[in-house]
């Protein structure tokens, strides 16, 4: 494995060393699976912040796209963007399961970073 030459120092712990070292598929898997234990344990802890999380992303998304004015193209990009900040909101009001939510969450968050990045890059 290949360090930067400052980080051999440190017993890297938690996202730190996630990030450093993602040459291992498993970490990324039990990275996934530590964060959707933390989820699924703190359920009613994570619901409002995860609402803030996608209605910043979202507006950030909202903002860039019609800052480019509004064609068919954009239209479609910003009912994505409403779509993705509220099938969140959706699935938790809907009382699905935990595990289910949490599903919901990563792809609206995916798709909301996505459009920023799309919007942010063209």
């Amino acid at each position: 494995m290949v360090y930067h030459k400052y980080v051999n120092n440190f017993s890297l712990k938690g996202f730190a060393g996630f990030f450093v070292n993602l040459s291992n598929l498993k970490s990324v898997f039990t990275m996934y699976n530590k964060i959707k234990a933390y989820y699924v344990s703190n359920y009613f802890l994570m619901i409002p912040f995860c609402i803030i999380v996608l209605t910043c992303t979202g507006s950030l998304g909202a903002y860039y796209i019609s800052s480019k004015g509004m064609n068919s193209i954009n239209f479609v990009q910003l009912m994505l963007c409403v779509f993705g900040s509220m099938s969140y909101l959706t699935a938790v009001l809907g009382q699905l399961k935990k595990e289910i939510t949490f599903t919901v969450l990563g792809i609206a968050l995916l798709l909301e970073i996505f459009l920023v990045v799309v919007n942010l890059i063209f």
